[in-house]
């Protein structure tokens, strides 16, 4: 670079550091919401994504809405119910299932009267 007749050279002092990108998909018949511990997920229709600094630890609260369940997550470093952790040594997938919740309904029958049937 020269500025005012004089040439100075520029170097960058340290690293720089390359985010990790966390996708994240949705499958299953149902319905549901993922929260991460930091960050934003931006959601394109089942598939979300966020970056991250190498090495951070993500944790991922899944919640099925009023008509679906969590089901299950993988890709995680461990799981526990319906959270998941996952350290973002490099860019990495998770899947997340939501089921519909199972409709049971309970019928009542009460007899009046004296006749039989």
């Amino acid at each position: 670079m020269t500025i005012a007749g004089q040439t100075f050279t520029v170097t960058q002092d340290g690293q720089v550091i390359t985010k990790k990108t966390l996708t994240i998909t949705k499958q299953g018949a149902g319905n549901g919401s993922v929260t991460p511990s930091t960050g934003t997920i931006t959601w394109t229709g089942n598939q979300g994504a966020t970056d991250y600094d190498p090495d951070t630890s993500v944790t991922l609260t899944a919640e099925g809405d009023m008509s679906s369940d969590f089901g299950s997550w993988s890709g995680c470093d461990s799981v526990a119910s319906n959270v998941c952790v996952v350290k973002m040594s490099a860019s990495r997938t998770v899947t997340v299932t939501f089921n519909l919740k199972t409709k049971g309904f309970t019928l009542m029958v009460t007899k009046t009267g004296t006749g039989d049937g």
